[in-house]
């Protein structure tokens, strides 16, 4: 698709300002009711949009949820799972560096890539990606028990959790 080989190109060649001043009506488009007319095609107008953001570099920021939104509704997860790890690739969840809006955003972003997972019934990656972005070992070790369907366990490795975050020193991210 001609959008897919282009758009990359002319947003490589936009000054950063010009970037943020083209982002809004991106979202602004890909947020049209109208889109849901062609979601049952293959492919339909998001996927071929989509498929032509994910080349951008810089990567261009879409909010969370409607990425998540338009996964479900378009048929379109592998390229929004695209989308979501290059935000969220090697960054880790540290409060004491990050700003509460930089912080909550990542949640923001977390939570709609694993409700994509669990949409897409991808157990495994669903877990392992809240297990990489835990802070506290006992979340760590409550998810790997949870999955193996463990429940007593897990469950009183997140009460353990929970008391230590309301008597430790670190955050508790409300995601975890």
């Amino acid at each position: 698709h001609l959008w897919q080989q282009l758009f990359p190109l002319a947003w490589k060649s936009l000054t950063a300002k010009e970037r943020a001043e083209l982002s809004r009506p991106v979202v602004v488009l890909l947020s049209k009711d109208f889109h849901i007319v062609q979601a049952t095609n293959s492919p339909n107008c998001i996927q071929v949009i989509l498929e032509g953001l994910v080349r951008c570099s810089p990567p261009i920021s879409l909010p969370p949820q409607l990425l998540k939104y338009l996964a479900q509704t378009h048929n379109c997860w592998h390229v929004a799972m695209e989308i979501f790890h290059s935000t969220v690739t090697d960054i880790r969840l540290d409060l004491a560096i990050s700003s509460k809006d930089e912080q909550k955003l990542m949640e923001s972003q977390l939570e709609a890539l694993t409700d994509v997972y669990k949409g897409m019934e991808e157990w495994d990656v669903y877990y392992g990606v809240w297990r990489r972005y835990c802070t506290y070992a006992e979340t760590n070790c409550a998810l790997s028990y949870e999955q193996m369907g463990r429940w007593e366990k897990a469950q009183v490795l997140l009460e353990a959790a929970l008391q230590k975050a309301k008597t430790g020193g670190l955050p508790f991210p409300e995601a975890e």
